[in-house]
């Protein structure tokens, strides 16, 4: 397994994916920045937090898309697959290796969150730094994340033509966005990273609140069991695919 993810890293090294997460993040920033900066009244913390987590997440899914086509391709590209499964009979350990390679990528683009997140809340003038909130604004959402992670990762794995899985991560984009409007939004996997933030809108009249989200806790223990279903189902259908 040690080798197996030491392989994969190095081609995560070739391919600049790191740095494709970090521009990722930086757009999001700046975004969010120029948002904030039209604000003229007190800046907060849980404001600041939640009109980046909107920005955010259409930036990054489908950042997160490419880094997975772009990990899973080198083998189609290059049509190593039958050469890998004979050098590492388990196809297991192959499958296991590259998952958790892109969760060590998307485990990095939550580090460059919270630091980014407090340099940002910073500079827009918010009064000292809630280190708590940022944290969980790091850390839910990445769990939300986690099924739609799974898919595309089980997409790309399955299909050899990247584009369909990219494809997939766009339209994932526009259902998480204007899901969260429809009145099935908790069934959908895509609206998760929204439901596990720590915030959320309440709708008082005509005017948006931005509140606590109290069932962040909830959605997070569902979003890792659905991951889990889902991961081990893709796990079957890469064991039983013979054309690669």
């Amino acid at each position: 397994m040690k080798d197996i993810i030491k392989a994969e890293f190095m081609k995560i090294k070739r391919k600049k994916l790191f740095l494709l997460i970090l521009l990722g993040e930086l757009a999001s920033f700046f975004i969010t920045y120029i948002i904030q900066g039209r604000n003229t009244g007190k800046q907060t913390w849980v404001d600041i937090l939640y009109n980046f987590s909107g920005f955010n997440f259409m930036i990054m899914i489908i950042i997160f898309t490419i880094v997975i086509s772009k990990l899973v391709d080198v083998e189609y590209k290059a049509d190593m697959w039958k050469l890998m499964f004979t050098a590492v009979s388990d196809k297991n350990k192959l499958f296991a290796g590259k998952f958790i390679c892109v969760m060590v990528l998307i485990a990095f683009s939550a580090v460059v969150e919270f630091f980014g997140i407090i340099v940002l809340g910073t500079h827009v003038g918010a009064e000292g730094v809630d280190y708590p909130l940022i944290f969980k604004q790091c850390a839910l959402p990445l769990i939300g994340y986690l099924p739609v992670i799974v898919l595309q990762f089980g997409l790309s794995s399955m299909i050899k033509n990247q584009s369909i899985s990219i494809a997939g991560g766009v339209v994932g984009c526009f259902l998480g966005v204007f899901g969260m409007v429809m009145p099935f939004h908790k069934v959908l996997i895509w609206t998760y990273p929204f439901l596990t933030a720590p915030m959320t809108i309440f709708q008082e009249g005509s005017k948006a609140i931005t509140i606590m989200n109290q069932d962040s806790m909830l959605f997070s223990f569902v979003s890792i069991a659905v991951a889990a279903v889902m991961f081990f189902i893709s796990l079957h259908l890469y064991n039983n695919k013979e054309n690669f």
